[in-house]
C-alpha cells in the first residue's frame, strides 16, 4: 500500500508500510532516550524503484525501524532532504547490508 503526503515545503512524500512481520515502532517510547537516525538505501526489494531512506530509532536495546520512510526517484534529492531537516551523514560500515548506502544522523 502506498500512501502521499505533503511536506511543508509543498513537495510530494510517498510512503509505504513495510512488512509487518518486522518488528517496528511508529513513535519513541515513553521510557529512555532515543536516538533517530535515517538509513539510505538503493533500491530496496519492497522499493525496487526508488531510493529510500528510513527511520530507525536507536536505544540501550537495540535499534528498531519505524513505519516511517521517505521514497525518492534521484539519491540526490534524497540527500537534499535529509540536507533539509539539518542531519549530516555518515559512510556506510563495511558490515552494512550492500543496499545500505550511508545513514543520517
Amino acid at each position: 500500500m502506498v500512501k502521499a503526503r505533503i511536506t511543508s515545503d509543498g513537495r510530494r512524500d510517498e510512503l509505504r508500510r513495510a512488512n509487518a512481520g518486522q518488528q517496528r515502532r511508529d513513535e519513541p517510547g515513553e521510557t529512555g532516550t532515543q536516538f533517530p537516525m535515517w538509513v539510505i538505501y538503493d533500491h530496496p526489494k519492497d522499493f525496487p524503484d526508488y531510493f529510500i531512506a528510513r527511520l530507525w530509532l536507536v536505544d540501550d536495546q537495540a535499534p528498531q525501524m519505524t513505519n516511517s520512510i521517505i521514497a525518492c526517484k534521484s539519491l540526490e534529492e534524497l540527500r537534499d532532504r535529509m540536507h533539509a531537516m539539518r542531519l549530516v551523514s555518515l559512510l556506510r560500515h563495511p558490515n552494512d547490508d550492500p543496499k545500505i548506502i550511508e545513514t543520517w544522523v
